[in-house]
């Protein structure tokens, strides 16, 4: 026999049990006349009172309960309260409607009271509960924050089994992320800066090896590493490191922009002509010219339709744009390519396209991102001279193999991108006189790709002569007529320039001009000064 009959027949048995179960009718029956004195207009209490009392009369002690329910079916009318008042010698129980429920939507919710200064209102609760612990810091930044670690962790395949605060400040927020191995827990801190009260995206982590750039190889040899391992140093360490660090950045008191005004009215003559000549100073006009207002409004607004970052931020929006940008960065930073330089370089209808620079030009490709109905699509290809390929590790890696680059994307992404071929020029003597031969290549890479061919030429030349150790000849000597010696100088100066006699050579007309600009076209215009006399 099953489980199912089995039940089946104890349950009927029990009902069987329940309907013999007698009765007594004079309760019954005393209990029904107290019931008809509350509600008279009861016809089904009137008649049940009836027959019971009859029963009761002819000596019949006892009723089957399954009887009274028979009667009580053949008695009942609308609207009685028979069934409320016998609900124990009915054997039965009133069905309550069930209540309703409505789902709630939070896009329509009134959104709760926020406190303005949330660190104010720590402070406040800590003072009036002395177990809650004082919090120096928002915790909708500290949500903010752990979304935005999780976030990148996980786009690695390296979710966290938890992750939570450690400590905080106004300034900075340590977040703690914890993995279970079978070693046991290992951890590490993600110091987290909060900058106009908003979350920075974090570059580095800390665990017991130091400080280390926050990418996908660095963490997975870290926890390969150190399984196990506890933490050396802990969160309120760290942040009173960050903020120390961050206190010597302080801002410029008046006092100190006073005495830098002081000092620069003081050094305004050249160090060639202190104390040496008097009176080469040209005297002050009497009546000055009228100076016509210029606003940064007008500047920034022309240079949001003459730069390709203007364009796309105006038809896609800084936001998309400036997001697709940290995008591509987490890409590549999780590659372990430190430092990416990332530059718009152009935009159409529906894409945008960035320019990447790694290791100062050594590799240069664009990235093109699409954008679909607002929501931008995830970077899945990049173009180097013509070639495409996905956007992956081993295509980046394949660039740096083949040593492949994208020269013109170098130097639209290189930081000394928009200085003048002069300044260019001075870049590659002083980074070949420092030794640093990338800055110079890269700045040599933009001159060629600024358009000025003469400007290359001596850079090129000037890189040429660095390499081989030697310093630049003057192709003519100087013949400068107004020789100036001077206690700052330990070589004789030119009187038309202000500069050392090695430094300054003669143009076609004899004019003393720098070093540094031979062979270069000016890129000033002249200006002529006329001044005339009304005789009425």
């Amino acid at each position: 026999m099953s489980l199912d009959k089995i039940q089946q027949l104890v349950g009927s048995l029990a009902k069987k049990v329940e309907d013999n179960e007698k009765l007594a009718t004079p309760i019954l029956s005393a209990k029904l006349a107290k019931c008809l004195e509350a509600y008279p207009g009861d016809q089904t209490i009137g008649s049940m009172a009836r027959v019971i009392d009859k029963m009761a009369s002819n000596n019949t002690l006892f009723i089957r309960k399954a009887d009274f329910k028979t009667l009580y079916n053949k008695l009942h009318s609308r609207n009685t309260k028979f069934a409320q008042l016998f609900q124990e010698e009915l054997g039965i129980e009133e069905q309550l409607p069930e209540p309703t429920s409505i789902k709630r939507d939070d896009t329509v919710q009134v959104q709760a009271y926020e406190v303005g200064d949330q660190i104010l209102a720590n402070a406040l609760n800590s003072v009036f509960d002395k177990q809650l612990p004082l919090k120096m810091y928002s915790q909708l930044l500290a949500d903010k924050a752990k979304h935005s670690v999780a976030t990148t962790l996980d786009a690695w395949n390296l979710k966290p089994s938890s992750i939570s605060v450690a400590d905080g400040s106004d300034k900075f927020l340590v977040i703690k992320a914890d993995y279970e191995t079978p070693k046991g827990i290992t951890s590490f801190y993600v110091p987290v800066e909060v900058h106009g009260n908003k979350v920075v995206e974090a570059s580095v982590f800390m665990g017991n090896t130091g400080p280390q750039d926050l990418n996908h190889s660095n963490l997975k040899s870290y926890l390969t590493t150190y399984a196990g391992s506890k933490l050396k140093a802990d969160g309120t360490a760290i942040l009173a490191v960050l903020t120390s660090a961050a206190s010597e950045n302080g801002e410029v008191s008046d006092a100190e922009i006073a005495l830098t005004k002081l000092n620069a009215t003081r050094q305004g003559k050249s160090e060639f002509f202190q104390n040496q000549i008097v009176g080469q100073k040209v005297s002050t006009a009497a009546v000055k010219d009228v100076e016509l207002p210029k606003y940064d409004e007008f500047t920034s607004f022309e240079k949001s339709f003459t730069t390709p970052y203007g364009v796309a931020a105006f038809q896609f929006g800084g936001d998309s744009v400036k997001t697709a940008r940290e995008n591509i960065a987490r890409e590549v930073i999780g590659y372990g390519y430190k430092n990416p330089q990332i530059t718009v370089t152009g935009s159409d209808d529906n894409t945008i396209f960035y320019g990447v620079s790694l290791d100062a030009g050594k590799v240069a490709f664009t990235v093109p991102v699409k954008v679909a109905n607002g929501k931008l699509n995830k970077p899945g290809f990049i173009l180097c001279n013509g070639s495409v390929s996905v956007f992956t590790k081993d295509s980046v890696n394949e660039l740096y193999v083949n040593n492949q680059s994208d020269y013109k994307v170098a130097a639209a992404a290189s930081p000394q991108f928009g200085l003048k071929p002069s300044d260019l020029v001075n870049n590659i003597r002083q980074a070949i006189a420092e030794g640093n031969h990338s800055k110079a290549e890269d700045a040599l890479n933009v001159l060629a790709n600024a358009g000025d061919e003469k400007a290359y030429a001596y850079g090129f030349q000037a890189f040429l002569t660095g390499l081989s150790g030697k310093s630049e000849k003057q192709a003519t000597e100087t013949c400068c007529s107004m020789i100036v010696k001077s206690a700052s100088s330990q070589h004789p100066v030119c009187g038309h320039t202000g500069l050392p006699l090695h430094k300054v050579y003669q143009d076609k007309d004899g004019n003393c001009r720098p070093t540094y600009r031979k062979g270069m076209d000016e890129s000033y215009e002249g200006a002529v000064f006329n001044n005339h006399k009304i005789f009425g």
